[in-house]
């Protein structure tokens, strides 16, 4: 009773009394069957209806690797991960890595409107830990002896379908981000320690085992920004910040931003601001 009371303090006084939390589309499933292989025997069954149906599939990998043939696509499955295939998905299993598996299954019809607009990709999805504790709800009533226990596993399969889209898109656009910046991120890695460690592009191709005008090519292409732009854009945007700190002289600032030479810290910032760094300094003060 006492975690009620502490919970009920943080619950807030709703804007409105008259319209709530809602989705759009929210999955409810029904005719639910879940059931566990154990053997790569029961796994690979032959049987086409076990291949393509009507209905969704949803299975998690507790033990023993393997991958899923999704309409022709390969996608590999280590133990903790899950994926789902949609209705008429023709799907089937190869590269086991054992004879003994434990492989946890879901499978269940959804209605047709959350059907159309839930739209899985051909990505396994690594469970957290809410979606772990999702399943073991689900298998603790399926387990259960009383069928009033058992039907409490339908909107526990919602949730779980919820969460999966949510984590789904999560991962979805960190390999996305992965896949188009790691090369990028390391290069801007590069040219930041460039300017304070005084090092030029020829040492960063180096550092990323290409040639200066393959570097420069590359970086222009994935960012559209060239390489010296970057570069200096960043110097810029070093000094009007440091120029807000009256402690600071503009030669002490020139240095922080890379440059050993005031008379060439003073061009330069004539020429990305058409001011003199005097002038330039007054306005970020002001």
């Amino acid at each position: 009773m006492e975690l009620f009371k502490d919970l009920s303090k943080s619950l807030p006084e709703p804007e409105s009394y008259y319209r709530g939390l809602d989705l759009a589309v929210r999955p409810r499933c029904h005719n639910l069957i879940g059931f566990l292989r154990r053997d790569r025997r029961n796994l690979l069954q032959k049987h086409l209806a076990n291949r393509s149906h009507h209905r969704h599939v949803l299975l998690f990998v507790q033990e023993t690797g393997g991958s899923i043939m999704v309409d022709g696509l390969e996608i590999p499955l280590k133990p903790g991960q899950a994926y789902w295939v949609k209705p008429f998905q023709f799907h089937h299993y190869v590269n086991l890595e054992e004879e003994a598996i434990r492989w946890l299954f879901l499978t269940f019809e959804l209605d047709d409107s959350a059907s159309e607009q839930i739209d899985p990709s051909h990505q396994a999805i690594t469970l957290d830990d809410q979606a772990l504790h999702y399943w073991k709800l689900v298998l603790d009533c399926l387990t259960a002896q009383d069928t009033r226990k058992q039907v409490e596993a339908l909107p526990l399969v919602d949730a779980l379908l919820m969460h999966w889209t949510q984590q789904q898109a999560v991962e979805t656009a960190n390999a996305f981000y992965r896949s188009k910046t790691s090369w990028v991120a390391k290069v801007e890695a590069y040219l930041l320690r460039s300017v304070h460690e005084d090092f030029g592009m020829e040492t960063i191709a180096s550092l990323m085992h290409c040639s200066e005008r393959h570097l420069r090519g590359r970086f222009e292409k994935e960012t559209g920004v060239r390489l010296s732009d970057y570069r200096s854009n960043y110097q810029l945007h070093q000094a009007l910040l440091l120029m807000r700190d009256t402690g600071r002289s503009l030669g002490q600032i020139a240095e922080a931003c890379g440059f050993n030479s005031q008379p060439v810290f003073n061009r330069f910032i004539e020429r990305q601001t058409g001011m003199k760094p005097s002038e330039l300094r007054r306005s970020q003060q002001e």
